[in-house]
Order: structure tokens, then sequence, then C-alpha cells
């Protein structure tokens, strides 16, 4: 539980300042298209509660194989998965993540980060992607790094999610005190990971400076233009801490 914090420390406000600097610096310093300032088209489903499809404007690819294993016990819930770039063409995966080191300051790339919201009755949705707009207005919009793929070529990654789950997208919310949660249970578990393709409208890229095996990658419209590898995983029952504040979910 210690997961959901009681309190915001100045650290962790620090660190997303300077995540969100991070990611000026590499839209203007890449000659990327900066991204949308504003918020999704966002509704209210029920009080506390928000909705938005701005990840999934993308249709889900049946051309790029995803495989996916999943390992559980009582502290968390582990994915490994692999990708592989069944297609004829370059695609570039978008699952890594800018991110600060609290103790040296030093940038790097996250390559553990997910963004997480509960799905239906009982599904949590798991996201390594494009982060969704806060309903307030941003300065920056934190975009993945991504990883190039020929054709032919795989990559593995595995990443754990703590139990009890939270929901999280801490690329902008920090965490709330457990009072402003309800508690609900999950026991699958809707995974995504999202993509795009190399042959796409006004596609560029850039090496991140801080991290040379990634690439920052845009297009016409990034987040129309990705597309998505998705599963669904069976998993024991486990406890999910439901925000009740304004938080965006997919």
């Amino acid at each position: 539980m210690s997961e959901a914090c009681r309190g915001v420390p100045i650290t962790m406000i620090y660190d997303r300042l300077i995540v969100l600097a991070i990611g000026f610096w590499m839209l203007i310093g890449s000659g990327c298209p900066a991204a949308a300032t504003g918020h999704g088209n966002s509704n209210e489903s029920e009080a506390g509660k928000y909705m938005t499809e701005v990840t999934e404007s993308g249709a889900p690819a049946n051309d790029i194989r995803l495989e996916v294993r999943s390992a559980q016990t009582d502290d968390a819930v582990t994915l490994r998965y692999t990708v592989t770039n069944t297609s004829g063409g370059v695609i570039y995966l978008m699952d890594a993540f800018p991110a600060v080191d609290p103790q040296s300051r030093e940038p790097y790339a996250d390559n553990k980060g997910f963004y997480l919201c509960k799905r239906g009755e009982d599904a949590a949705m798991v996201l390594r992607g494009i982060p969704p707009l806060p309903i307030f207005p941003v300065a920056v919009r934190v975009m993945p790094l991504a990883t190039r793929l020929e054709p032919g070529a795989k990559v593995e990654r595995e990443f754990s999610i703590p139990v009890p789950m939270r929901e999280r997208n801490d690329w902008y919310y920090p965490p709330v005190s457990i009072e402003e949660h309800t508690v609900g249970s999950v026991s699958k578990l809707n995974f995504a990971v999202q993509f795009i393709r190399e042959s796409i409208d006004g596609f560029q890229s850039a090496p991140v400076p801080y991290a040379p095996e990634y690439l920052n990658v845009s297009g016409t419209s990034t987040v129309k233009q990705a597309e998505m590898l998705t599963t669904e995983l069976p998993i024991r029952p486990v406890h999910l801490f439901i925000r009740k504040d304004i938080f965006t979910r997919i």
C-alpha cells in the first residue's frame, strides 16, 4: 500500500517539472512538431470518473506480433512481452519514457513505466505508450521514447505492477492518499503497447541525447497515427485502488 502516498514530496514535484522540461527541450531540439497542449475529448461517465479515447484513435494492428507471459506473486504481477515486426516496413515501439533519477537529477529512459486504470467491472487497463492527457491543460505533452524495429526484428521487455494495484498516470497525476481512493478488485488485465510506422505521413525521428538507444519520433498527428497491440490476461484477483479525483481513464 506504500504506492498510494499520503502526501506529495517536494522532490517528486521537482522531478516532474524536470521531466516536462526535458520533453519541451526534446520537442524543440528534435524538430518534431509540438504536441497539443490542451486535453482530449472527455466526458463524465459518473461522478469523479472521466473517460477519453485519446490513445485509441489508431486501429489495432494485425501485422505485428505481440506475445505476453505473466507471473504473479503476493507483491506484484510481472509481465514479460515480446514484440516481433512481422510487417514489411520499419516500426518504432513506443514503450519507454523520459525520466529523472531522484538522486543524481540526471535524465534517463525509463523502460519500466506504465499507465493503469480501472476498465469495466473486473479489469484493469495497462498501457505502455502515449499516456492520456489529464482534463486540465498541460504545457508539454509527455511522449514515449521509441525503439526502431526493422522487418523481422523483435524486442523483449519486462516490467512489474505492484500489488495491490493503483490507478496511475505518474507523468501528470501525483499519488494521493489511501482515503482518496475506493477499493475494487480485478481478475484480468487488458494490456496494450503502442508503436508507429516509419511510413506514416510526416514521420520524423531524432536520437535521444541522454539515451542513444532510443529515438524521439513523431508524425503529422502522432497520437492518431500510433497503433496498438493488445491482449487480455487472466490473473488471480487483486485489490485495485481507484482514484476519486478527476482522473483520465481510457
